[in-house]
């Protein structure tokens, strides 16, 4: 009797063990398939309709930077977005 109350211990054990582990697996599986696509876009002053845009296809402003470009007396100011978005790997 003793001996059977041992082994059911032991099984539950394994049984809990087996399904955290399962667990860790299915999340480490899912997390790994996610993939960065990458976007620098170009533009010349202002571009609200533009970024509004690329924001509804799914892409995210991370940074940008300006840059100013001097053409004799004409002054040229560059803004560069760089942009993001997730796209799941399909197996």
């Amino acid at each position: 009797m003793k001996t059977s109350k041992i082994n059911l211990l032991l099984l539950a054990i394994i049984v809990v063990a087996s399904v955290l582990c399962w667990n860790v697996y299915s999340a480490e599986k899912a997390r790994n398939q996610t993939v960065w696509e990458y976007k620098v876009v170009r533009s010349m002053g202002d571009n609200i309709a533009q970024l509004s845009e690329l924001g509804n296809q799914g892409w995210e402003l991370t940074s940008l930077r300006t840059e100013e470009e001097v053409h004799g007396s004409f002054r040229q100011t560059n803004i560069y977005y760089y942009l993001k978005r997730s796209q799941q790997v399909k197996k």
